[in-house]
């Protein structure tokens, strides 16, 4: 299972997010693209020095080592991430597949994931 800060970032595609950086520079721009290391690709991004100059740029892609913080879109309150219900509703389901699947190994029953095709 995820961390929360990544099902957060995860969460957060296609909304607008400000990265401060850790030479001080922010980016403000729609969320495209996210790893798990935190590399994040940003589109139509507003860029504010640590001077105060802003630039525009159509798209950046920001290495997760040098990301000091993430601003997200305040409607993320709501996500499912962060409600500790559903997070223990998510991980009950993945925990009884996964019991499932070992049983019927065990059985010998066929699985999806073991089912041959007989054509």
């Amino acid at each position: 299972m995820k961390s929360i800060p990544i099902g957060l970032l995860v969460e957060s595609r296609q909304h607008v997010l400000t990265v401060e950086l850790n030479n001080g520079k922010t980016f403000r721009g729609k969320l495209e693209n996210s790893e798990d290391n935190m590399n994040l690709q940003l589109n139509d991004v507003i860029v504010t020095s640590r001077d105060g100059q802003t630039s525009f740029m159509k798209s950046v892609f920001i290495r997760g080592s040098h990301v000091r913080m993430i601003m997200l879109p305040e409607l993320l309150r709501q996500a499912p991430v962060l409600n500790p219900d559903t997070a223990e509703r998510i991980r009950v389901s993945a925990n009884n597949k996964k019991q499932t699947f070992n049983r019927k190994r065990k059985a010998g029953e066929p699985t999806k994931k073991l089912a041959k095709s007989t054509k």
